[in-house]
């Protein structure tokens, strides 16, 4: 039986450790980069759409002079999920669709 350098040892354990953090490393952009294809996603398909602007129609039914519809538009289980880009990301196209339903509502109350 060969006996290892103590050195090598030393060295391999390094290794392992390193390319363990790299991989959670990898894994954690991976999650980020599926986060970001859902959001678009989400934003990006029409009935998503057209749920969204019932729901603030609803929200603005309810009562027009509302505080903080964006708070009450979010979907919270994507956004906690989040870093601090994405949810930057998430507000201004959450803020886009609402200013949007807003100018629709204006478009077929006239």
């Amino acid at each position: 039986m060969e006996d290892i350098n103590p050195l090598t040892k030393l060295a391999n354990r390094a290794r392992k450790k390193f390319n363990k953090k790299q991989d959670e490393k990898e894994q954690k952009l991976n999650d980020r980069k599926i986060n970001a294809e859902y959001i678009y996603k989400i934003f990006d398909n029409e009935k998503e759409n057209l749920y969204f602007m019932k729901k603030t129609l609803k929200i603005l039914s309810i009562n027009p002079d509302t505080i903080n519809p964006l708070g009450q538009l979010i979907d919270y289980k994507v956004f906690n999920n989040l870093n601090d880009v994405e949810k930057d990301r998430y507000i201004v196209n959450l803020t886009n669709k609402y200013l949007n339903a807003l100018k629709n509502k204006e478009v077929n109350n006239c």
